[in-house]
């Protein structure tokens, strides 16, 4: 059932003017930790993060459907706090994690990757509908992304990503039909001090 790659991070978005365009659908760009849970006989078996390491908690959870595989970000509290403290949390008895989903690639012994996002969408939506899941979510979307990016840029969010409601999941490959949107901060810097040691 494994599937073998992550998708690497999407392609930055160099022109704002996109955000305009309600062709695409928005997400808000969480700052934790990419992972992938799979799912086997109602429980979760694995989830696995670029680093290897998973989640022991979500072992807890009855899933109400067999078989699948998701994709999607272990958070630390509400999504914006960082990947240091997703560190912190996981290594902590009872951390303050939830795992938001955004995709699903399998469903039982059949692979939904080459469906447009659109038709993966509704089916990740159409599996949780009315379950209550601990710490478990799917990632709101919207057509409406300068609303979203004002918002969520607002509450100190890392920024948003744009997806082509066409696009397939394609593994181990970027995608422009993936483009994610940062705000850039300009800083003035004193220099007060320093050494010309070089450091190793």
């Amino acid at each position: 059932m494994a599937v073998a790659h992550f998708i690497p991070p999407c392609e930055r978005l160099t022109n704002p003017a996109r955000l305009a365009d309600r062709a695409w659908i928005a997400e808000p760009k969480l700052d934790g930790q990419r992972a992938q849970l799979h799912i086997h006989q109602h429980h979760a078996v694995a989830c696995y993060s670029r680093r290897g390491t998973g989640m022991a908690w979500l072992r807890n959870i009855k899933w109400p459907f067999r078989s699948a595989i998701f994709d999607g970000e272990a958070c630390a509290g509400d999504g914006h706090e960082g990947i240091q403290a997703v560190f912190a949390e996981r290594k902590r008895a009872g951390g303050d994690m939830a795992l938001v989903l955004f995709d699903v690639l399998r469903l039982g012994a059949k692979s939904v990757m080459r469906e447009p996002w659109r038709s993966r969408r509704k089916r990740l939506e159409d599996l949780l509908e009315g379950h209550q899941l601990p710490r478990t979510a799917v990632v709101p979307v919207t057509d409406d992304a300068p609303t979203l990016y004002e918002t969520w840029v607002g509450m100190g969010g890392e920024g948003i990503v744009l997806k082509d409601p066409a696009s397939l999941y394609r593994p181990g490959e970027r995608s422009p039909a993936w483009l994610k949107l940062k705000p850039k901060l300009t800083l003035d810097v004193k220099v007060t001090g320093g050494s010309g040691e070089r450091i190793a």
